[in-house]
């Protein structure tokens, strides 16, 4: 039978060297390391969920420019209003539906939704800037026919009434004037208008 103080010992290194003064940091160990392990579960868990978020929140966004991205396009190519100012009204209102559309999405988050928003506002903004040129220069084309008709009835009026053909000049010159000053697109120049009407 073994003696008592050997036996202790060998207790002692079998469990570690754990006596009466041992440590209490040889117990309170494993519980930190159970504390540091379920952190990091956390973290990842957290990590996934928010990059779960992102992912689905991308997706409406492209989901989102697939169905507007076509009717974007359509007002700006088409547009109902033939003044800048009515374009924009029109716009605008097409601007507020598609991201009314966002915030009817209810399984987004509040963040989601205003990320999604954020993005699909900019990118129908810069297709409004679009179109406001387009409309403008519709706008031009047409007050460039209109300036070239009304040329052409002076030049007639000029030519069958020559009495008054110094008044016809004034009023042609004024046109030729206002349509320079608005970059319009106009056929002819004052010298050929004049030799035009003295032709006739």
């Amino acid at each position: 039978m073994p003696k008592i103080p050997v036996y202790r010992q060998q207790v002692e290194v079998a469990a570690g060297g754990l006596g009466p003064r041992a440590s209490s940091a040889a117990f309170e160990a494993p519980g930190r390391a159970a504390a540091g392990l379920a952190q990091s579960a956390g973290q990842v868990a957290f990590q996934f969920g928010m990059a779960e978020k992102k992912a689905e929140a991308d997706r409406v966004y492209r989901e989102s420019m697939a169905t507007y991205g076509a009717q974007a396009d359509d007002l700006v190519n088409n547009s109902k209003s033939n003044t800048v100012k009515g374009f924009e009204i029109e716009a605008g209102a097409f601007r507020k539906e598609v991201l009314a559309s966002v915030d009817a999405r209810k399984e987004l988050t509040d963040n989601q939704r205003e990320a999604i928003k954020g993005k699909l506002g900019g990118v129908i903004d810069r297709k409004i800037s679009a179109g406001r040129g387009n409309v403008f220069n519709r706008q031009q084309t047409q007050r460039s026919e209109d300036t070239n008709k009304a040329l052409d009835y002076l030049i007639n009026e000029g030519a069958a009434n020559p009495a008054s053909i110094k008044a016809t000049m004034n009023d042609i010159e004024s046109i030729m004037v206002d349509a320079q000053a608005q970059g319009l697109d106009v056929k002819r120049d004052i010298n050929d208008i004049s030799l035009e009407i003295e032709d006739r």
